[in-house]
């Protein structure tokens, strides 16, 4: 006997979640696709790789399949729709024992801000940022160094956005994750153009930043010793990210 379920068309989420385990599979990026859950859909996102979407929907429904939330979502992937499905992931997170669920509300929040619609939601933000600065001191030794240098630039801009967003976006609706990326870029330029302080010498993955109120700051890793300046206001913000 045929179960008639069998007839029945997919849904538009079947469809997406389709698509995004298709695009996995055929994604040849390995460096890329080795990297934390965070960071990888941090990098691709940036990119403005739009199968972020599908392939996150296809992470989520493999771990847990049948989230209402999860399609509309992905009809509407907005801060609304997102942290709705984020919260939902992070229940699941403890009321099923998945932890791989709170790095894939981590990844929702990513590429659901948008800015400057958003500048509220700071604790959405700040949930990002730590989980994107954790990720960050987790990259393997061999990592590329072109790929070590735009993941600093990413989770930089991700943390100084909330006081900074203001130099790289406008009156426009604009990804957060992208924003941060601009930002991030900028102020990668403006360090390498400047010579660092030499007080000590940080190790690859250590932290520098020189805050420009004077203030010691510790919260943003760099790579290969290279020094950050945070402009005034920038380091309690700091602060905030490091606090669980």
């Amino acid at each position: 006997m045929i179960d008639d379920l069998d007839d029945l068309p997919p849904s538009d989420l079947d469809e997406e979640v389709i698509e995004g385990a298709a695009e996995d599979s055929a994604s040849g990026e390995q460096a890329t696709a080795s990297l934390p859950r965070v960071l990888r859909y941090a990098v691709l996102a940036s990119r403005a790789d739009h199968s972020v979407y599908q392939r996150l929907a296809a992470e989520i429904e493999t771990v847990c399949p049948g989230i209402a939330l999860t399609e509309t979502w992905i009809d509407t992937p907005d801060a609304a729709s997102g942290c709705a499905l984020a919260v939902e992931l992070d229940h699941r997170a403890v009321r099923e024992d998945k932890p791989e669920c709170r790095s894939l509300a981590d990844g929702v929040r990513l590429i659901s801000l948008a800015l400057p619609r958003d500048r509220g939601l700071d604790e959405e933000h700040r949930r990002v940022a730590s989980a994107l600065v954790a990720a960050f001191h987790k990259l393997p030794p061999s990592i590329p160094l072109e790929l070590a240098a735009e993941i600093e630039a990413l989770v930089y801009g991700w943390a100084a956005l909330p006081v900074c967003a203001h130099e790289v976006i406008g009156a426009f609706q604009t990804p957060a994750i992208r924003a941060a990326a601009m930002l991030g870029a900028t102020a990668w330029r403006g360090a390498g153009s400047r010579k660092p302080r030499r007080q000590h010498s940080p190790a690859r993955g250590s932290v520098c930043v020189k805050p420009t109120s004077g203030r010691p700051c510790a919260a943003t890793p760099v790579v290969r010793g290279r020094c950050w300046t945070f402009p005034r206001g920038m380091s309690s913000w700091c602060e905030r990210i490091r606090s669980p």
